[in-house]
């Protein structure tokens, strides 16, 4: 049995779950452009639906989260974003993103309420920017 490469610059799909239409993006963008790590969990630190290379969330302590990926990236210099509130809020507080925490494998951040007290919060959820291993 032999093995080859499958090349192409385009992927390109029909969306027939919401517009029924073809779409195309290019693979560049795929590899480069898109996030590899997004999550969204609850105040008891479960996963919501939907998330995307991610495995678990852990409680470190109060108002610390702890994202481990599914698939590893290829340096502990990924770019993440995230975010906290509850539910009928417009309070974005988030303390801190632990850069010292990255590994290629997770990232850790502190949830703070509205007098930057560690706290947890209702609606949290970070992205990460960077290149799978």
């Amino acid at each position: 049995m032999a093995f080859g490469n499958l090349k192409f610059d385009t992927l390109t799909t029909s969306d027939s779950i919401v517009t029924n239409t073809e779409k195309s993006i290019n693979t560049s963008y795929v590899l480069n452009g898109s996030a590899k790590v997004w999550q969204r969990h609850n105040a008891s630190h479960t996963l919501a639906s939907g998330s995307l290379n991610c495995s678990s969330v852990t409680d470190t302590a109060t108002g610390i989260a702890t994202i481990t990926y599914t698939n590893a990236l290829s340096a502990a210099t990924q770019v993440v974003v995230a975010g906290s509130g509850n539910e009928n809020d417009n309070v974005c507080a988030v303390e801190n993103i632990a850069g010292a925490a990255h590994t290629t494998t997770t990232h850790k951040y502190t949830i703070g309420n509205a007098s930057f007290s560690d706290a947890d919060r209702a609606v949290n959820g970070s992205v990460v920017f960077g290149d799978l291993a």
